[in-house]
């Protein structure tokens, strides 16, 4: 059970990262690889969800929306609880999902009203509620957290779990560890240069002398010569005698270049399943539709099976209840390109009026969802009785009497 409350709990680090003595010739460096420290890591889960806060998850019955539990649709849809609304939820469920590789979602039921049991849906904190995974004497898991100061324990059968890195050994998803080596390079890159910008500032010259002095006069002859030489009326030449020796203190660090953080700031984007388009938001439709599929959908569908089985009873999935998740891919299209798919939906056998309506930007009509049908259309053999120039067997030919002749 141990190695199941360290999957939890192993995404945490502790370390302190402050400086306590700034040593000017013995660099100091955390040797940390918290994701939470690093802004190339955290940019990329808050670009997951910013996109994941779009969810959203509908209850249909067969393929239509379902009326009977339309209820559980307004929790997903509009507000989840009652200090969350739903783009929120669903964008923290999906920056949990890439950043601490789990996602945990208690499902508050109240028995007492039996035609909507379920009340809301709240995201756990591991840290902040106090998670903990225990198994029963019947071998089964409970979790036990804390909310609001009271402590719940539950089976995880009112527990939403969501995980990413998933070990084989274990249905817990994995701690960052795998790109961890990328992030403590990156932060110590980061805290040389902080450094050696305190270094440059720090110690500036050493000024030698031959002559034995206490550390009272020293210090004395340290100010005058930084208030004449270093200050505001320095003329930029230092007279000294032969007693004094003056060394500079020229502090070059060794950084990593823009190619090699580039290479490394890849690797957390390939981790991430995330690309620089996406990130800043300079994607196209084709660009999206790859992110899509690569990153957001798998998210999708383990958020869809897992509130399938959770919300529903085997009798109710037999009658045709699911949840469906619609992601309109192209709402990142261009205009160019709607246009285009306008002009071919105007040409099938049948299409609404509203369809492209939506495409365009333009306002819904009254009877905009009705199907309308095109007559530009007929069977090849029966083209000719379309066009009214069809003859039967019994039809007289042309220029024949009555007698044939």
């Amino acid at each position: 059970m141990g190695k199941i409350i360290n999957a939890l709990l192993g995404n945490k680090n502790k370390d302190n990262y402050k400086l306590s003595t700034l040593d000017a010739f013995t660099p100091f460096f955390s040797n940390s690889a918290n994701p939470k420290l690093n802004d190339t890591f955290m940019s990329c889960c808050q670009a997951h969800a910013r996109h994941g806060a779009k969810f959203a998850p509908m209850v249909y019955l067969k393929d239509k929306p379902s009326t009977d539990k339309k209820y559980i649709t307004d929790l997903l849809c509009l507000r989840p609880n009652q200090l969350m609304n739903a783009p929120t939820f669903w964008e923290k469920v999906t920056e949990n999902y890439f950043e601490l590789n789990n996602v945990f979602l208690y499902l508050d039921y109240d028995w007492t009203d039996y035609k909507k049991p379920l009340k809301a849906i709240y995201p756990l904190d591991i840290d902040n509620n106090q998670i903990e995974v225990r198994k029963g004497d019947n071998n089964k898991l409970y979790m036990r957290f804390v909310m609001e100061g009271q402590a719940y324990i539950t089976d995880m059968d009112q527990i939403i779990h969501i995980a990413r890195n998933v070990n084989t050994a274990e249905f817990f998803g994995q701690s960052n560890e795998a790109i961890r080596q990328v992030l403590k390079v990156i932060q110590t890159n980061y805290e040389g240069i902080d450094q050696a910008i305190k270094t440059s500032a720090f110690l500036r010259f050493i000024v030698q002398t031959t002559t034995p002095m206490n550390e009272t006069v020293l210090a004395k002859k340290a100010e005058d010569f930084a208030n004449q030489y270093l200050g505001k009326k320095s003329i930029g030449v230092a007279y000294l005698d032969a007693a004094n020796q003056v060394i500079q203190v020229n502090s070059q660090g060794k950084y990593v270049n823009a190619e090699e953080m580039k290479l490394f700031e890849d690797k957390i984007y390939k981790y991430l399943g995330i690309n620089e388009k996406i990130l800043t938001a300079s994607y196209n439709e084709d660009d999206y539709a790859m992110y899509y599929e690569s990153s957001l959908e798998p998210l999708a569908l383990k958020i869809i099976t897992e509130l399938e089985y959770k919300l529903f009873t085997e009798n109710e999935r037999a009658h045709g209840n699911h949840i469906v998740i619609n992601q309109d891919r192209l709402q990142t299209a261009s205009m160019k390109t709607r246009i285009l798919i306008a002009n071919i939906i105007q040409k099938l056998p049948q299409y609404k009026p509203n369809t492209i309506n939506d495409l365009l930007f333009l306002p819904r009509t009254e009877y905009g969802d009705e199907e309308y049908s095109t007559l530009n259309y007929v069977k090849s053999s029966e083209q000719s009785k379309y066009q009214g120039t069809a003859t039967t067997k019994n039809e007289n030919k042309e220029g024949e009497g009555e007698n044939g002749e």
